[in-house]
Order: C-alpha cells, then sequence, then structure tokens
C-alpha cells in the first residue's frame, strides 16, 4: 500500500510499504477512505512539534471502514463504518485515575507515534474505534477528531449565553469553533485574522466580524463591538505567540483566554502581570480532546454542525506533498486526503 510518510524535518515521501497486519488481539485494520490535514501535521514536518517518533505514517483525524478484526474484539465487524480517535492512553498514570487522559503521561497517538491514516490501511486498537451512522460521509466523519478538540476547549471556555467571544486565526479549527460557540448561545463571535484570503473566505462562511489584528485601528474596532469592554473570552485557535498576545489584549476586564493552538517548543508568552491581576484576567489552555469524541459525532450525524463548506481541497496519496504545500502556505480551508 502507498503511505504518507514523515521521514525527517521537512521531509515527507510518499513510500509503498506492505499492509499492516493484525498483532494485538485487540487490533482493528481499517481500509481508510479521508483523511484530513492538521496544522499540527505542517508543524511536525517542520520539527515544531515535540513527542513525534519519525518516521511514521501521518494521518490523526480519518474515517474508514474496518476490514478485519484482532480475536478479543467484540463490539466492531468488518464492514462498519468508523472514525478514530488517535489518541491511546495508559488508564494508569496520575492523570489518568483523575480522570484527566488527555494529559495521559503516557499518550500514544496515532499518526504521531504511531503510524496514522494517510495511507491505504492503517492498524488500531479497538479502543479508540468509534463506529459512525451509515449515511455519514467519509469527509463529513473525519472532522470527528477536530471537532471533538474543539468541544472541549469550548468547555473550558465556559463561554456564557449572551457573551461576545472573539477566535484568533481563522482556519479550519477557527471557524469550527465559531460555529460551536454560536450553537452555545454566544452573542457574537468576533474572528481575528491577517490573511486577507482566510478573511475573505470565512466572511463567505457565515462569520461577519472580523478584524485584522495587524491594523492600527484594531483595539478601536473591538471596542466598537463590545462597547468599549472587549470581548468576554478570547480563544487563540492558531497556536502563536502573537496569536496568544491578540487574545489577551482583546479580552475585557474579568474575561477568559483560552490557548487551543499549540505553538512550537520553547515558545514564550510576555503578558502585564500588572493587568492579569487588576483585571483579574483568567489564560487557561485546552490540550486535545476529553470525552467529547461521541458528542462530536452526534452533532456530525445529527447535521447540527456543518462542515461540507470547510473541506476546500481534496487529493489522493500520490499528490500529498503538494496538499500539504496548500496547507503550510495557508490557502483554502480544510484539505483532506482520499487514499
Amino acid at each position: 500500500m502507498l503511505g504518507v510518510f514523515y521521514r525527517s524535518k521537512d521531509e515527507l515521501a510518499v513510500t509503498e510499504v506492505d499492509d499492516p497486519r493484525i498483532v494485538d488481539a485487540s487490533d482493528v485494520l481499517v481500509r481508510v477512505r479521508a483523511c484530513g490535514i492538521c496544522g499540527t501535521d505542517i508543524k511536525m514536518l517542520h520539527g515544531e512539534y515535540e513527542g513525534t517518533t519519525p518516521p511514521v505514517i501521518l494521518g490523526h483525524e480519518f474515517s474508514g471502514e474496518v476490514t478485519k478484526v484482532g480475536p478479543a474484539v467484540k463490539n466492531l465487524n468488518a464492514g462498519d463504518r468508523v472514525v478514530v480517535d488517535p489518541n491511546l492512553t495508559c488508564g494508569s498514570c496520575y492523570y489518568c485515575r483523575r480522570s484527566q487522559e488527555n494529559l495521559c503521561t503516557h499518550m500514544v497517538t496515532t499518526g504521531m507515534n504511531r503510524n496514522g491514516g494517510m495511507a491505504e490501511y492503517c492498524r488500531v486498537p479497538s479502543s479508540t474505534v468509534h463506529v459512525v451512522p451509515s449515511g455519514l460521509p467519509f469527509e463529513v466523519a473525519a472532522f470527528s477528531e477536530p471537532l471533538a478538540c474543539v468541544l472541549n476547549g469550548v468547555e473550558r471556555a465556559e463561554v456564557a449565553p449572551g457573551d461576545t467571544v472573539g477566535v484568533v486565526g481563522l482556519g479550519p479549527i477557527g471557524i469550527l469553533f465559531a460555529r460551536v460557540l454560536e450553537r452555545k448561545g454566544a452573542a457574537k463571535v468576533v474572528g481575528f485574522e491577517v490573511s486577507q484570503d482566510r478573511a475573505v473566505l470565512a466572511r463567505q462562511l457565515g462569520l461577519s466580524s472580523i478584524i485584522n489584528p495587524t491594523s492600527p485601528r484594531w483595539r478601536e474596532e473591538v471596542n466598537e463591538l463590545t462597547a468599549g469592554r472587549g470581548v468576554d473570552v478570547a480563544i487563540d485557535a492558531a497556536g502563536s505567540p502573537a496569536a496568544s498576545r491578540t487574545a489577551i489584549e482583546a479580552v475585557r476586564r474579568g474575561g477568559r483566554v483560552v490557548i487551543f493552538g499549540i505553538p512550537p517548543p520553547g515558545a514564550r508568552l510576555e503578558i502585564d502581570s500588572t493587568r492579569l491581576v487588576t483585571s483579574e484576567l483568567e489564560i487557561k489552555g485546552s490540550f486535545i480532546d476529553r470525552f467529547t469524541f461521541p458528542s462530536a459525532i452526534r452533532m456530525l450525524a445529527e447535521g447540527k454542525i456543518d462542515v461540507q463548506p470547510l473541506i476546500s481541497n481534496t487529493f489522493g496519496l500520490v499528490d500529498a506533498p503538494e496538499a500539504f504545500g496548500i496547507v503550510a502556505r495557508g490557502n483554502g480551508m480544510k484539505v483532506q486526503i482520499r487514499p
């Protein structure tokens, strides 16, 4: 089969490899049908994400069909349409015992530490596999992982009905945040985006209030939209110190900031500690999903979140380098590989 390998920094290779086989009794083989390229995949390729083990087949947001199950698997059958939670946790470390599995110290992630979904087939532990309804298109089901992460971020944000929420970075994740926040009762979602092309796409996708944080008047624009206060909650969906600073500067006194995007290793964020104290700001991180995978699948299956318009480009495995180039340049929205 073909697989898209991250071999070393800035080296991506589409290579013929042996099909995976059942190794453990609880293994499942999945015929991959759709796999999204995530910003984290780009960071891994550029050596900006810790914990990756190359050479490895990339791809952690994917859907497909079960082709074979190990002898210990009782809840899955060949032909099931499924999505895969890429994160396999140990269940016994300090954090797992405290129901903080997303902070597991022994986590193994499909597409990072073990071969992932940018291939024709993928071997995964059955405990990470979720069956999806037969009518859910594969390309939509593949959004389960990013949507699950966004749902965790929204929970961390503790948005109240009527809040004005700022979302910094209007890529696929930022748009997912905007759509979920609207369903959570946010009165207004204000987007912050430096790319004119991304801002245009975001407007086409329904986000009307967009501010360029490099504009000299951007703070005045925020005040005009928020009665001079600032947004109630701000979310950094981009994962850079500049985006985090924008979120912190845009939030009102007593407001809350959630840093969702993962910055490069060693990145530092400076903050006015006087304002942190005298404005009683809350600053939180949000990492991957936490018990939100089933909710994400349900929202997609029930059509509560429409993700089809976010799919801007699709490619076969052999054209993966071109697909990665589009994402790395910040063009389009969600780019998917269809093996």
